[in-house]
């Protein structure tokens, strides 16, 4: 129930464990999102971040493109040094994004975004990631 309620969350889809709130990537994502930055996986286990510009930000989107991806651990470091991590351990499809995710503690300046994360080898490609805020 725990997971369902993350997944309902962050609206990941967890090939087959959960699929609530998957959006194609080509819906639009609305007024006022900023594109952070990008990256893509490499192999089975990787790690990358990617700057916040020193923007203040009230909600986050991860976008996945071209490939599948199982992402393990996401934090967020903001402005004061403080981080946030929603508990992620989610696969996404390719052409997917999740939900917004909320920011504690309303708009804050958002240093980085850590991603632990690898590429689904079944015939997926490699995943591109990018990173929204607004």
């Amino acid at each position: 129930m725990k997971s369902l309620a993350l997944c309902m969350v962050l609206g990941v889809v967890s090939l087959g464990a959960c699929s609530a709130g998957v959006v194609p990537v080509n819906e639009p994502l609305g007024a006022g999102w900023v594109k952070l930055g990008e990256r893509v996986v490499n192999g089975g286990a990787d790690h990358d971040t990617i700057g916040g510009h020193g923007g203040r930000y009230k909600e986050i989107m991860i976008v996945v493109e071209h490939g599948g991806m199982r992402l393990w651990d996401l934090v967020v470091t903001f402005g004061d040094g403080s981080t946030f991590s929603p508990g992620t351990r989610f696969e996404f499809l390719p052409e997917s994004r999740s939900r917004v995710i909320p920011v504690p503690g309303g708009e804050r300046i958002i240093r980085r975004v850590d991603f632990y994360y690898g590429n689904i080898p079944q015939n997926f490609g490699r995943a591109r990631v990018e990173l929204w805020a607004r």
